[in-house]
């Protein structure tokens, strides 16, 4: 009986055995399969990681921009698509492996542009970038200097001009009573101390409006009329007329601009991309706009120097927008240094063509030249209108001019047309400061106004104000604020990837903006003898995704 137990208790060990063994069995495979899946898993995120390194390598040096570049240099988007079934074949089909791997399908999908969702990609990438980098005292240092300086000096404008003053301050009709006697500084700006002199005239500050009739200058030619200076400039090139000695070396070429980034704005929104400045059609009609809305001084708190509204705190976005392009982008006067790689430049004038938008250097800053002078011009109008020496010279001017005519009793309002043109000749010798890289007051008095009213005709032969940072701001400031200050921020930043693609167009021909993505997803399918896997991996170099 016990011998028969024996062998049963044999064959109940064996079946214990062999369910052991099928067991362990097949947790290892569960284990190999679940390996196998991993590694295709932590191959296909490798696989991403290696596309990601290979960002735009010039976009990064010169723009601090990670972007993949989908063509990759342009040897086409499947050209990526093999370098990551590389990555997977090197990783997965070693020799001696256990496992047999097959990659059979590799895809880049799901893929986002710099340029598309709003341009959120390029957006996030300069906030994040500024946000590490920016000094942010920056452009808020600007705008609080220019808040403070021109506070003080507009309630000044403001008391003297618009306040309650006695009825007998004001010129009586252009009378030539009203004007009195002139002193020798007075001739000089009328530009008559040649003629007199050559009258045999010497004690100018004995000489009466009536001895200035008199002579009739104008009738003779002898005496310039402002306006006609005025119109003059007005029809001249801007830039050769405040900058004649660099104004032929500045690139008139035009950009080729089919199918840049900014194209994808509507016409319409970019021929609305301006700073609601003033258009100087005629310099009547701008004296009169001026002296009716009192010279936009009604609340000096909110505007500095050019009238433009600072209510712009808050703005984060337009902070780090501005402090970006001023970093990466070079302007008039202030190249960015080439480096050892010597980076070449598509434009010269690339923040100016960010604020005017048209496709040259030349036009870009005769444009911008222009509304500078509009906006100095505010300032300027607001002391030659307020000042009384000023309105003296140009009554007097306005009545010899008229008396030929007849027309005496019109010489006030004519007078303020000649401040007009006075103011805008100063205006146009600021700009020609600031291109040459010299700080313009704010607001100008007695010492730094530097135009005579006849010097208007040879604007190049007069001396520019000049002051220290403190009372005034530079070209670069000037820049600043208008690009804090664009309405269109999307605009802007359409424009800056079009001064990107032109510039790495030099150098890589066909490269466009477009192709390089900031989000993707790569689509994987690997065959493990009958096992199938599936697999997809987001790449992208926004922090949050």
């Amino acid at each position: 009986m016990k011998k028969r137990n024996r062998g049963q208790i044999s064959v109940y060990i064996g079946g214990i055995l062999c369910v052991f063994l099928i067991l362990i069995v097949t947790i290892l495979q569960g284990i190999r399969i679940w390996e196998g899946r991993a590694k295709c898993c932590q191959s296909t995120a490798g696989a991403v990681s290696s596309l990601k390194g290979d960002f735009q390598p010039d976009l990064f040096r010169r723009y601090h921009l990670l972007a993949l570049d989908r063509t990759y240099y342009g040897r086409g988007e499947g050209y990526m698509e093999e370098r990551a079934k590389e990555y997977l074949e090197y990783n997965l089909m070693t020799e001696n492996s256990l496992y047999e791997y097959q990659i059979e399908d590799v895809m880049l999908a799901g893929t986002v542009s710099l340029l598309d969702d709003e341009l959120s990609g390029f957006r996030r990438q300069i906030e994040e970038d500024m946000a590490l980098r920016l000094p942010m005292s920056l452009v808020e240092a600007i705008i609080s200097k220019a808040r403070q300086s021109n506070t003080d000096d507009q309630e000044r404008v403001l008391e003297q001009e618009f306040g309650n003053r006695p009825a007998a301050d004001e010129p009586n009709g252009g009378s030539v009573e009203a004007i009195g006697n002139l002193t020798g500084e007075d001739i000089k700006a009328l530009g008559l101390e040649e003629e007199l002199l050559a009258e045999g005239i010497t004690d100018f500050d004995a000489l009466t409006m009536e001895d200035l009739l008199q002579t009739d200058f104008v009738s003779q030619g002898k005496m310039e009329d402002p306006r006609e200076s005025y119109n003059e400039i007005r029809s001249s090139d801007i830039l050769a007329l405040i900058i004649p000695e660099q104004a032929g070396a500045i690139a008139k070429e035009r950009m080729n601009i089919q199918g840049i980034p900014s194209a994808r704005v509507s016409r319409e929104k970019e021929e609305g991309f301006e700073h609601g400045l003033p258009v100087l059609e005629g310099i009547e009609d701008i004296s009169g706009s001026l002296l009716q809305n009192k010279l936009s001084f009604e609340n000096p708190e909110k505007f500095d120097d050019s009238g433009i509204s600072l209510d712009a705190s808050g703005d984060m976005e337009g902070v780090y927008g501005t402090a970006y392009a001023m970093q990466v982008f070079q302007y008039f006067g202030h190249p960015l240094d080439a480096g050892e790689s010597g980076d070449p430049y598509a434009l010269e004038c690339e923040i100016e063509y960010i604020l005017k938008g048209e496709a040259s250097d030349y036009e870009n800053l005769s444009k911008l030249a222009e509304e500078l002078t509009i906006i100095r011009f505010v300032p300027n109008a607001a002391y030659a209108f307020t000042n009384e020496t000023m309105k003296k010279e140009a009554l007097a001017a306005a009545t010899l001019l008229l008396a030929p005519v007849h027309l005496e009793a019109a010489a006030e309002p004519v007078s303020y047309i000649l401040l007009a043109c006075w103011a805008y000749g100063e205006s146009l010798m600021d700009v020609r400061g600031l291109l040459q890289g010299k700080y313009v007051p704010f607001t100008k008095d007695s010492s730094s106004w530097k135009l005579s009213l006849t010097g208007i005709k040879n604007l190049a032969e007069q001396e520019i104000s000049d002051c220290g940072k403190d009372q005034g701001m530079n070209y670069e400031e000037y820049l600043t604020l208008l690009l804090l200050l664009t309405p269109d921020r999307e605009l802007q930043y359409y424009r800056m990837l079009d001064v990107m693609e032109w510039n790495l167009q030099t150098h890589i021909p066909g490269f466009t903006i477009q192709d390089c993505i900031v989000t993707f997803r790569l689509q994987t399918r690997i065959r493990d003898n009958d096992r199938v896997w599936h697999f997809d991996q987001q790449g992208s170099y926004l922090s949050d995704e």
